[in-house]
C-alpha cells in the first residue's frame, strides 16, 4: 500500500469536505486500489477504509461492516464505440 499522492489532492480534499473535519486532524496513511489487499489490513487493524458499496460486497466482509455516507454521490458513464465494429469479449 503505497502512498505516492499528495497530501492536498481534490479526491483528498471532498473527502474532508463530506466528513466535516478540518484538514490536518485527518491521517490519511495511504491509497489503493487494491481492496482485497486492504480489507485483511482493516480486519488485524484499527484502520478504516473507504470505498464503493459495490466494491466492498466483493470480498468476504463477515468481518467488517460497511457504513453509508449521508451524502450520496452519482456518476455517469457512457459506453462508446465505432459504428460497425464487433466489440471484443472484455467490452
Amino acid at each position: 500500500m503505497g502512498d505516492r499522492c499528495a497530501q492536498n489532492t481534490p479526491a483528498r480534499n471532498e473527502l474532508k469536505t463530506w466528513l466535516k473535519v478540518l484538514p490536518t486532524s485527518t491521517n490519511i496513511l495511504g491509497t489503493s486500489n487494491l481492496l482485497g489487499n486492504v480489507t485483511t489490513l482493516a480486519r488485524q487493524s484499527d484502520f478504516c477504509l473507504i470505498c464503493v458499496k459495490g466494491a466492498f460486497e466483493i470480498f468476504d466482509t463477515s468481518e467488517l461492516v460497511f457504513i453509508l455516507f449521508a451524502l450520496l454521490r452519482h456518476s455517469k458513464h457512457i459506453l462508446a464505440w465505432r459504428k460497425n465494429v464487433e466489440l471484443s469479449l472484455a467490452a
